[in-house]
């Protein structure tokens, strides 16, 4: 039904299939992967499959799949790819795949370490890279604060920790390149065919964003762009909202003067949420592998997920990452009679980097705080926590960062009547079950205050940037460039139309 309903309101895509030319790449792709089937499935060896299925084989097969594409393209164009074109590519390629493995190398022996030490968990490798990269990139920020982020002190901030941790590091480098997927043994030939769909979609999408020049509007003009700013500032640029991804993007101009490694680490963010999403699915739902490889497919093949892969390359899967951890950790935390703090604290200081990424994270921090009520009050919990929500967001006009709230008929009367009402079901709550209320008043407020933590520095930084305390420019920053507004323009037009 996604399919059909992608085709009927893009027809013209039709066309891709219509004027398909790479007959050839197609024939070498399901040649190589039937031969692969044959050998990893079909003979089913255990030691074979135990093989296959780890990340040191599945960079081989991204690289080879690179390549296959390279031939077919240039055979098309009527050029032919030389060993040394070849061999130079992929050098380039596994450069960058070396230097991303180290970021996050770094990121998930500080993480893992933090864990263990101040929270008690550490279990969960995607936990441990996602709060591993909040500390990495905290770090990153106190050293563009003071206009320090130039490329002797990250490598430092790099190699301190994969040195001082060296066990953590060799562990990651094990787990990430050498050991087997869980459950490999149990994959079946529709788990196959979905793994190997899913590697030549990424393929093809790492292929296509390995340009000196982002394709996308959005990716050139102000992701990109604000991440070369960093670099070459060596510290934070006025204006503009959090950045906390930006930041962690600029290690490719500050390291390697790259964009290309710039734009992979935006990419290697989905690569995490695979891994997020594959842990999540299977300690939570307990999905069988088959099933987790297929959703993966799924999920990677959707146009708005593949047109973010290869052509407008964001920082939204970063944010997705981030979501995932926090829902599966949000999950556990449901499932406890009596929560730690911690456990909390890690919760909300996720959330809160999370939010300094992308401001449209607030929509989530909402959700969980709605699910937490529904979970312990049911349908009255549900009604008080939605319904306040919705009040807020429109009294406090988070609708309008999205440009949405002009949309929003009459919601100058909506939002004091949703509002009214969120109050008086709050009322009634505290009356009928006031000990219950309180609690989740308290979750509430506490949830809040602790999310706050992480904004906070982005909250002084917009302040000595626009020296204003309103809500919006705090959270927001400042825009860049000269202030306008259409009315601006249309009345700056009238005044010249005579002239």
């Amino acid at each position: 039904f996604l399919f059909l309903d992608y085709s009927d309101k893009h027809p013209n895509h039709l066309q891709a299939f219509a004027a398909f030319k790479y007959f050839n790449l197609l024939l070498v792709l399901q040649l190589f992967g039937l031969f692969s089937f044959v050998v990893v499935q079909f003979f089913n060896v255990d030691k074979i499959k135990r093989r296959f299925y780890t990340g040191f084989t599945v960079l081989l097969l991204l690289t080879a799949i690179c390549l296959a594409i390279l031939c077919s393209f240039d055979n098309f164009i009527g050029l032919q790819t030389s060993f040394s074109g070849a061999l130079y590519f992929s050098g380039r390629l596994f450069t960058y795949l070396g230097v991303i493995i180290l970021l996050f190398c770094s990121a998930f022996v500080l993480g893992k370490e933090a864990l263990e030490k101040g929270f008690g968990k550490g279990k969960s490798n995607s936990l441990s890279v996602a709060f591993g990269l909040v500390l990495f990139i905290s770090g990153m920020m106190l050293l563009a604060a003071f206009h320090q982020l130039s490329m002797i002190p990250l490598l430092i901030l790099i190699l301190l920790p994969i040195v001082v941790f060296y066990r953590r590091s060799f562990a990651f480098l094990k787990l990430v390149l050498f050991t087997s997927f869980v459950d490999y043994n149990k994959v079946n030939y529709w788990g196959y065919i979905a793994f190997y769909i899913l590697i030549i979609s990424l393929g093809i999408n790492l292929l296509s964003i390995l340009s000196p020049y982002p394709y996308g509007f959005d990716a050139r003009n102000y992701y990109l762009n604000v991440t070369q700013l960093i670099a070459e500032n060596q510290g934070l640029v006025s204006g503009f909202q959090p950045y906390n991804w930006q930041l962690f993007m600029s290690s490719g101009f500050i390291l390697l003067k790259s964009h290309e490694l710039s734009i992979l680490l935006s990419f290697s963010a989905y690569i995490l949420t695979l891994i997020g999403v594959n842990e999540f699915s299977r300690k939570i739902f307990k999905l069988d592998i088959n099933y987790r490889l297929l959703l993966m497919c799924i999920f990677t093949v959707t146009p708005a997920i593949y047109n973010q892969l290869s052509i407008d390359v964001k920082i939204d899967f970063a944010l997705l990452f981030f979501q995932v951890v926090i829902v599966h950790q949000f999950f556990k935390y449901l499932g406890k009679e009596k929560p730690k703090f911690t456990f909390l604290l890690l919760i909300s200081l996720l959330s809160g980097f999370a939010l300094g990424i992308k401001f449209t994270h607030l929509y989530l921090i909402a959700t969980l705080v709605i699910v937490y009520w529904s979970v312990n009050a049911g349908a009255i919990g549900l009604l008080v926590s939605s319904t306040m929500s919705i009040a807020i967001f429109l009294l406090v006009k988070i609708d309008d960062v999205g440009g949405l709230r002009q949309a929003h008929l009459g919601v100058d009367v909506v939002q004091w009547a949703v509002g009214a009402i969120g109050l008086g079901l709050l009322v009634y709550f505290f009356i009928t079950q006031r000990q219950k209320s309180l609690k989740l008043v308290r979750f509430t407020v506490l949830f809040a205050v602790l999310t706050s933590i992480p904004i906070l520095p982005w909250a002084m930084k917009n302040y000595m940037d626009t020296k204003s305390l309103s809500p919006k420019s705090l959270l927001m920053g400042e825009s860049p460039g000269f202030k306008t507004s259409f009315n601006k323009m249309d009345a700056l037009y009238k005044q010249n139309l005579n002239k």
